[in-house]
């Protein structure tokens, strides 16, 4: 049986690193014009630190969009929208809708 890895180690004892990746990417900043893949295994903190600024702009991305799209659900449910009904089309005409 062949022994883990640090990275691999963690992920099966601890809960909190089990989805840790074996890459992470430092986004281009400052002086640096291109964006870095490392290992995480040699990762120092300044790595991680970059790259949980990275992480947090997709993240911060992604629950604009799902606002987005939970507000236009909501709005359409609001007006009395039913499942097999184009949404948009349920809005007001103010909001860019037919109605």
């Amino acid at each position: 049986m062949s022994k883990l890895s640090k990275i691999e180690q963690l992920r099966k004892d601890d809960y909190y690193f089990k989805n840790i990746p074996d890459t992470i990417r430092i986004p281009a900043i400052g002086a640096n014009l291109e964006e870095v893949v490392k290992p995480t295994e040699g990762a120092t903190l300044d790595d991680l630190a970059f790259a949980v600024l990275a992480l947090q702009e997709k993240s911060s991305a992604l629950y604009s969009l799902t606002e987005s799209v939970r507000n236009l659900y909501d709005q359409a449910r609001k007006n009395g929208a039913l499942g097999a009904q184009v949404a948009i089309d349920c809005l007001p005409d103010a909001k860019g809708g037919s109605k």
